[in-house]
């Protein structure tokens, strides 16, 4: 194997074995040996970053506060009897509901957990970057042995410009379920790639990594499912048929499909509507923004004057902005274009068997095409949640202009080449001239990634705080819920209560209602305490914390029973409603 190779156009799924013998046999094992250690030296520098990323943050004592603290919260409570059935809190899901509506599943607060437990601090941050150390080195696999080693040098290279177009994004909110997915989003990218070319054992790791971006967050739901149903076709047509090469991965991804969605499917069979059913039935009575809005955002991606993903998401950016008359209608353009010529070359490639470049084609077609679909349905009343929605364009984006340049150029390649049949070698294997560069470039290769990697690497640890810092104002945060924690004297003890008074009714008066004070319900959480919220914030979490108040270790309000002792006041952090916080504690019940 001397380069990078759109290789085995016939998937190893349909060749005879007795035309290959013993040698193609043990032949395999070896290509998939190679494929793995290519895989993971791309893999190995492309995450640098994140571990830069992870120790900054441990540098500057990060703790999950805000959304963070309650996924933390959440992730906690998976090796409990209040073990969660559903996602976050979904604000556009439950758009014209009169009920409480969450993501999709709790896969989120799964992979969190026990780093959680281990290390209730820094722990999810190591959880999730973790999870997208493995995306990238499975995607870098994937890419190897699909399309040879410079296919997995530019897939690293690729996660290295994501980490740092969305580096705010990852270092400020690292374990923030908008956010927590989008590395995995791309990685399962490059593995639908995989599936799609014929390579059906990569739909194992692809269902997982679907079904965590569908149950972190619905905008995930539209093209990670779409992504997963064409890969998978497209495999099975590519392997020529349902046999055993076919069946048997399949067979593992539908029990991975299974694990992963059991709570869901749970909680749906619980008496009363369950959760996905309340997702199907949500509905936009404001209205959406339609398919020019969608043709406009899709556009940031890939219309080569905009090309969002070669720098940082402005965060102001609102839905109605976007260029308009002559240029609007050229940007509009441009993506049809982008679109049709990744249709043409999909139909190209498999006119002419070249199964790989066919399916790299397709995977970015359907991205492309759910993304606009998932736009053009973004509902009018969910306009502020735009700013961390528009970040599902950058991986899409980045890994539509990746399958287009290389599927062109497989194209231009393969019209110089015989017949697919002429061109098969003794191991069904056709090179494509000019990616072919010998051994010798390779250590220079990895080691101008490990350079430009470091070099990130070493940015990121130090700018990481100060992403943190914009992200809320989170040391503030944190310091102020350690301070209401300190004044606890440790765990419960049996019959012990919390309360928690809010003297100034501002409508600040439920202990998660602001950022700090779900830090603070979070650390009370790890201690044995269990809270109590009031309605005001019930409707973001599971009924299960919005009991009566002595079902419970912690109340809040201003209600303070008669014998409780006073243990302090602590005052919020610096806001628009700053407000003390009293802090009582009673034995016995009231």
């Amino acid at each position: 194997m001397h380069g990078a190779e759109l290789v085995d156009d016939t998937p190893d799924a349909v060749r005879d074995p007795s035309s290959e013998g013993a040698t193609a046999g043990s032949a395999a094992p070896a290509r998939r040996i190679r494929s793995w250690r290519w895989g993971a030296t791309w893999a190995v520098v492309a995450v640098f970053p994140l571990f830069a990323m992870v120790l900054s943050l441990a540098r500057s004592g990060w703790r999950p506060a805000g959304d963070e603290a309650v996924i933390a919260w959440r992730s906690w409570d998976v090796f409990t009897a209040h073990r969660p059935l559903v996602g976050q809190f979904t604000v556009g899901g439950s758009l014209g509901s009169n009920q409480s509506v969450f993501d999709p599943g709790p896969l989120l607060y799964e992979v969190i957990a026990l780093p959680a437990r281990l290390a209730p601090g820094i722990g999810p941050a190591i959880a999730v970057q973790l999870l997208v150390a493995l995306s990238l080195l499975v995607a870098c696999t994937a890419a190897v042995s699909v399309a040879g080693r410079w296919a997995g040098l530019g897939v690293a290279a690729g996660g290295l410009l994501l980490e740092w177009s969305l580096a705010a994004q990852l270092a400020g909110t690292p374990t923030w379920n908008p956010y927590a997915p989008l590395v995995p989003f791309a990685a399962m990218l490059v593995l639908a790639w995989a599936a799609a070319a014929g390579r059906l054992w990569w739909m194992v790791p692809l269902v997982f990594l679907s079904s965590f971006c569908i149950q972190a967050h619905l905008m995930f739901v539209v093209p990670s499912a779409a992504v997963l149903l064409v890969s998978f076709l497209s495999g099975v047509f590519a392997a020529r048929g349902l046999h055993a090469r076919v069946v048997r991965p399949t067979l593992v991804a539908v029990v991975v499909g299974v694990v992963c969605w059991t709570p869901s499917v749970v909680q749906e069979l619980r008496p009363g509507p369950g959760n996905l059913t309340l997702l199907s039935r949500s509905n936009v009575s404001e209205g959406v923004f339609g398919w020019d809005f969608a043709l406009r955002q899709l556009s940031r991606g890939l219309n080569p004057a905009t090309l969002v993903w070669l720098r940082p998401p402005k965060r102001n950016m609102l839905p109605g902005h976007g260029p308009g008359g002559v240029a609007g209608l050229l940007t509009i353009t441009s993506v049809l274009v982008i679109l049709l010529a990744l249709a043409l070359l999909t139909v190209l490639a498999w006119r002419q068997r070249r199964y790989p470049a066919a399916g790299l084609a397709l995977v970015a077609l359907t991205a492309d095409l759910a993304t606009l679909f998932f736009f053009s349905r973004f509902p009018t009343g969910g306009a502020l949640s735009f700013n961390y929605v528009q970040n599902l364009v950058w991986p899409v984006g980045l890994f539509t202009w990746g399958a287009l340049v290389t599927a062109a150029v497989a194209a231009v390649r393969a019209g110089r080449m015989p017949t697919p049949d002429a061109a098969l070698g003794a191991r069904g294997r056709r090179r494509v001239p000019g990616f072919s560069r010998g051994h010798a470039t390779a250590p220079w290769a990895v080691a101008g990634l490990t350079v430009v990697s470091l070099i990130f690497a070493v940015f990121l640890y130090d700018a990481a705080p100060r992403y943190e810092l914009k992200a809320g104002e989170r040391p503030d945060e944190v310091a102020a819920a350690a301070r209401l924690v300190a004044l606890v004297p440790g765990p419960p003890q049996p019959g012990q209560r919390l309360f928690i008074r809010v003297p100034v009714r501002n409508g600040f008066d439920a202990l998660m209602d602001i950022s700090w004070e779900m830090a603070a319900a979070y650390q009370l959480r790890t201690q044995g305490w269990t809270p109590v919220v009031t309605q005001d914030i019930c409707q973001q979490l599971e009924p299960v914390y919005c009991g009566r108040p002595d079902d419970r270790t912690i109340q809040v309000g201003d209600e303070v029973p008669p014998g409780a002792q006073l243990l302090g006041t602590i005052p919020a952090p610096s806001g628009p409603h700053p407000t003390l916080r009293q802090v009582w504690i009673m034995s016995g019940r009231s």
